[in-house]
């Protein structure tokens, strides 16, 4: 998506080249309470938030292997992703997970990455927003510069929301949603399930769907088809894990 984006929007002229490097390189997510004393003792650059902020980026070496060290987390803890050279993955991997083992590391995929973000509120991309939707409908009215113009300012500027992303809570935790299940509200179907996953620090299945402006009071009961069984559950205002953010910026 970013790649044709950007391939849409290079200038005519000539003046600027675009070159695809993704599977030059390898990435590590080191996420957690304990990933700053982990990344401590593999580089001696300053980790302290007043030295390195969330979502900075600093250039280093880790065992000699040049890496970027970016202060970012897709799973609502502290973290960083390490970006190095496809070519030293193996390499960099060892030397991560040596490093992590008296912390109590684990190597973690992408079940637990999913549970993770969903509860935290972090939503995807193709599933979660599209471009069918709008900032303002999935309540992303803070990444929107409101004091210059760019590409779509003026049909935002012009939009009227008509649904909204909701989180929902649904009563049985067993009851894990895929994508695309019917939420009904009222014996009336009223929108489909963008995503969802069982989170795991609350202990709830967790929903994500778009659903008129009029329904998404928090409160309202909503009913979902799981697996051919309509689950009960409820709106809840999210993000349900720190909402305020303050583990990402410890």
């Amino acid at each position: 998506h970013d790649m044709a984006w950007l391939t849409d929007h290079l200038p005519a002229d000539g003046s600027v080249t675009l070159k695809d490097v993704t599977a030059s390189l390898t990435c590590f997510g080191i996420w957690g309470p304990a990933a700053r004393d982990i990344i401590g003792t593999l580089t001696n650059v300053n980790l302290s938030t007043q030295s390195f902020p969330f979502l900075s980026m600093r250039e280093t070496t880790i065992k000699g292997i040049p890496v970027q060290l970016v202060r970012v987390t897709f799973v609502g803890e502290l973290g960083y992703e390490v970006y190095a050279d496809a070519a030293r993955g193996a390499e960099l991997w060892e030397i991560l997970w040596k490093a992590g083992q008296p912390f109590g590391m684990k190597a973690c995929g992408y079940k637990a990455i999913d549970s993770l973000r969903t509860e935290k509120g972090y939503l995807y991309w193709g599933s979660d927003i599209s471009p069918d939707e709008t900032p303002f409908d999935a309540g992303l009215n803070f990444a929107v510069a409101k004091d210059k113009e760019f590409l779509g300012s003026k049909a935002l500027a012009n939009h009227t929301v008509k649904k909204k992303l909701v989180t929902i809570v649904l009563d049985d935790p067993k009851a894990v949603v895929l994508s695309n299940e019917p939420v009904r509200i009222n014996n009336k179907i009223s929108g489909r399930v963008t995503s969802g996953a069982y989170g795991a620090s609350i202990g709830s299945s967790i929903a994500f769907a778009y659903l008129p402006v009029e329904l998404v009071t928090p409160g309202t009961q909503t009913e979902i088809f799981v697996f051919g069984k309509w689950i009960s559950g409820k709106v809840v205002k999210g993000p349900l894990y720190d909402p305020k953010g303050l583990k990402v910026r410890i």
